[in-house]
């Protein structure tokens, strides 16, 4: 789900904690912010695009380019919104969506560009099996990741140790490898 969706269950007390974008700090919010990487935003669109030609797209090369968002309770939306207007741009927007692989079809049956986290090998690879392509966006456009927890609740063991463990991988990823 989207950072707003999970920072909206962790205060109804149906989340224990959560693996997302990290919201704002507040310092009135029962919520307990755990950074443990940073994640970009990417553009991603059919190798046919005719913006597919570029190594890194520029906001203002996308004025004129029907986009598509995840929805207004995703960071990202947030985040991509925000440049736009910083820059005085005025997207075309011709859909949002609540779910990642439903935009991914929008940006496939449409030739629309779209925007996610394609930060995660994984996710990068997933994206080029389905016939997409990503292109990093100059400047970058990145947000914090990590967990959410809800201070006013118990955090099991397990709990916490998957959130020693994930800081302790995103270290070791983090760390430069020795030749």
């Amino acid at each position: 789900g989207s950072m707003n969706n999970h920072v909206e269950k962790l205060r109804q007390g149906a989340l224990d904690l959560c693996y997302n974008a990290l919201p704002a700090p507040d310092p009135t919010s029962q919520l307990k912010l755990i950074p443990t990487s940073t994640a970009e935003i990417y553009a991603t669109m059919l190798p046919s695009h005719p913006l597919a030609v570029f190594e890194k797209i520029d906001l203002h090369q996308l004025s004129d380019t029907d986009i598509i968002l995840l929805d207004a309770k995703s960071c990202i939306q947030g985040q991509i919104m925000e440049e736009f207007q910083r820059l005085g741009i005025l997207p075309r927007i011709r859909s949002t969506h609540e779910q990642i692989f439903c935009m991914l079809n929008m940006v496939k049956l449409g030739n629309f560009v779209g925007f996610l986290n394609a930060s995660d090998p994984i996710m990068r690879q997933y994206l080029t099996d389905i016939g997409l392509i990503i292109r990093p966006l100059d400047p970058p456009v990145t947000f914090a990741t990590g967990f959410i927890v809800n201070t006013s609740r118990h955090l099991p063991k397990l709990a916490e140790e998957l959130i020693r463990f994930t800081r302790r991988l995103e270290a070791e990823e983090a760390a430069p490898k020795a030749q």
